[in-house]
């Protein structure tokens, strides 16, 4: 949610941007704040896949972030009624990922709705 109408690029990184060839992983979505280039990656997940989420987010952030050592979020949001934040596995790779890439990852049901203002102060 917006309530501030903050200018945020949206962008399509899962057949928009990457499309041709063999393409790397990547994550369905990146939104950036216009004013403080915050980066907030996103991925859809229709069943449990958590680790390949984690790993599109990772390949997704090497590859396009302009902010390298500024804090960026991820999302995974999935439709599954597990509980993969609880997953070992999950922490130890998001452990990982935020010390690699200054990320915050955070996982969520569908249907998900945040505040951008919360993200980007």
């Amino acid at each position: 949610e917006n309530p501030q109408q903050r200018e945020i690029e949206k962008y399509q990184v899962d057949g928009c941007i990457y499309e041709k060839g063999k393409p790397p992983k990547r994550c369905d979505f990146l939104a950036i704040d216009v004013i403080s280039k915050r980066e907030i990656y996103i991925e859809l997940k229709g069943q449990d896949a958590d680790e390949e989420a984690i790993a599109q987010i990772s390949e997704t952030v090497e590859r396009l972030s302009e902010n390298k050592n500024s804090l960026k979020y991820g999302y995974i949001i999935h439709t599954s009624s597990q509980h993969p934040e609880t997953d070992t596995t999950n922490q130890r790779m998001v452990k990982r990922l935020q010390k690699s890439h200054n990320i915050i990852v955070r996982f969520r049901k569908t249907p998900h709705k945040e505040l951008i203002d919360d993200l980007i102060k």
